[in-house]
């Protein structure tokens, strides 16, 4: 009966700095259409710039 226990998933959210997450929310609020993964994306690309946001 052991294989029908539910098991806990393996990883979970990762954690961020409280400087990154001031940055995403700074970026987020400049570019309100862009979505979660593309300000990520975009931050891990360019770190100091989120002015040249395109998420269109």
């Amino acid at each position: 009966m052991e294989g029908l226990q539910i098991k806990p998933r393996a990883g979970g959210k990762t954690r961020v700095t409280p400087d990154v997450r001031q940055r995403m929310v700074a970026v987020k609020k400049a570019h309100p259409e862009c979505g979660p993964r593309r300000i990520a994306d975009v931050l891990k690309l360019f770190p100091d710039s989120h002015q040249s946001i395109d998420c269109a």
